[in-house]
């Protein structure tokens, strides 16, 4: 599936800020199922980004993001190398600083200046564009990359993927109605992978027609809370996409797809 882009410029940087992320996207990975969740006991793990041998434990989504160090017990865990791990440290305390600040003004209204004068601007410039700052688009690509992988099970077939966060919310921007529409479970017609995570987490209606033949209904892909009001996700594949949508401390929402790379 071809993705227009702004201009060449912008697609070849793009393609290459992501490259090391589709390290291991290249060959076949039924394989490597069992080393995709991070085990001490485990001594050939690979990192779930560029394929490497995983050194370290990533978790997904960063412990940044529950505040107060308050952290699930469920939180997601996986392999992942030194680099890859701790690289984009510094993107993820400015998106840390970024959601936090404007947490604080539209829900502790709370205005006073405790955030490096950077992260206002962030804030003011998502305010009136309602465009994603760059280091969030980056840290909530790999987030979702984590996730997606964890619950299938698997680093998404034999096809190099590219992401794109393609709707970013906050709860202000909408009506209510419209707020609570975006957690309703997901409706799909095609089953996740069994013995994948993504399969514990769908629902099948069964009914009788009139004349009583079996109907099944579309089937419903739930959300999984981490922590409650504080994140929460759900992962799935429609059209050739894979789709994941995080919701933050049940303020922002966050959907990010992965599209085939094209040659």
């Amino acid at each position: 599936m071809k993705r227009e882009h702004e201009n060449e410029s912008d697609n070849k940087n793009r393609e290459e800020y992501y490259k090391k992320y589709n390290g291991l996207w290249g060959e076949s990975l039924s394989r490597l199922k069992n080393r995709l969740v991070y085990s001490r006991k485990c001594k050939d793990m690979i990192c779930i980004y560029c394929g490497r041998v995983a050194q370290t434990r990533e978790h997904c989504p960063p412990r940044s993001f529950f505040p107060d160090h308050d952290f699930p017990d469920n939180l997601r865990v996986l392999p992942a190398c030194e680099e890859c791990n701790k690289g984009y440290s510094q993107d993820e305390e400015t998106v840390r600083d970024f959601l936090n600040c404007t947490y604080d003004r539209y829900c502790n209204h709370n205005l006073e200046n405790v955030y490096p004068s950077e992260i206002y601007e962030y804030a003011n410039l998502t305010e009136k564009s309602k465009v994603l700052i760059e280091p969030a688009k980056r840290i909530f690509s790999k987030v979702a990359q984590g996730l997606a992988i964890y619950e299938m099970s698997d680093c998404f077939g034999d096809d190099g993927w590219l992401p794109e966060v393609t709707d970013y919310i906050c709860r202000h921007w909408i009506a209510e109605d419209e707020w609570y529409g975006l957690q309703l479970p997901i409706s799909i017609d095609v089953l996740p992978e069994l013995g994948s995570r993504a399969s514990d987490s769908f629902f099948i209606i069964q009914s009788l027609s009139g004349d009583g033949h079996t109907i099944l209904e579309p089937i419903d892909v739930m959300w999984t809370e981490l922590k409650e009001n504080v994140f929460k996700y759900v992962t799935w594949i429609q059209d050739d996409i894979i789709r994941v949508r995080m919701i933050l401390r049940d303020f922002f929402f966050i959907e990010v797809k992965f599209f085939r790379a094209v040659e």
